[in-house]
């Protein structure tokens, strides 16, 4: 719709989780398939346009996050273990690969299965970084969890803080904050991990401002 309400416009029915595209003429989404749920992109001013399927059709497919420059998207995934596993996965924007970021529940041979699950990617505004939430249960729910940036190629992964739940970390447009939430409400971190504390008590889900 527009800004000011008006203009409502179906795009993508069934559809949730819509994230906007950078350049603001797609939007990625999860829908509903026969085998769970899937990431698809689609144009949102073309009328009756086919949306592209990004990563798998099977499983858990959810959270999808443009790269800055709109050429990747990331996404958890529990494709690796269906029910058992969550990894993030970085994919082209045109649905020709999907390559996972995270590896929890493999790990090395020694530990298998690790049981960590990746979940909630957020890419840094430079895009060389994704901020995601680890959590340590092999269930659904995630009473302890880790807020973890890794470079974008997969390497380099860092414990920023420990803390409970998903997180859904968000960054600071200048890329110096991240917002995540925390057990007492909306929390904040810098980058480096050496400062944090509570933005909002009581809240959740916090967006930044471009």
């Amino acid at each position: 719709m527009n800004d000011d309400g008006s203009n409502i416009r179906l795009v993508a029915p069934g559809g949730a989780s819509s994230a906007w595209s950078p350049d603001a003429q797609r939007l990625a989404f999860v829908t509903r398939t026969i085998d769970g749920q899937a990431v698809e992109v689609i144009p949102v001013d073309v009328p009756m346009a086919n949306p592209v399927r990004i990563g798998f059709d099977r499983g858990l497919n959810e959270w999808p996050t443009w790269s800055p420059d709109g050429s990747r998207i990331a996404f958890n995934s529990d494709w690796t273990a269906f029910d058992f596993a969550s990894e993030v996965f970085v994919a082209d924007q045109a649905g020709n690969s999907a390559e996972p970021l995270t590896n929890g529940f493999f790990g090395s041979v020694a530990s298998w299965p690790t049981f960590l699950k990746y979940s909630r990617p957020a890419w840094s505004p430079d895009g060389t970084k994704i901020a995601h939430t680890q959590c340590s249960s092999q269930y659904w729910y995630c009473e302890v969890s880790n807020l973890m940036v890794t470079n974008a190629d997969g390497t380099g992964t860092v414990m920023l803080t420990a803390t409970h739940g998903y997180l859904r970390p968000s960054w600071s447009p200048s890329g110096k904050w991240i917002t995540f939430d925390g057990p007492s409400g909306i929390q904040f971190i810098s980058a480096d991990g050496l400062q944090q504390g509570i933005l909002i008590p009581n809240a959740q889900s916090a967006a930044w401002r471009p």
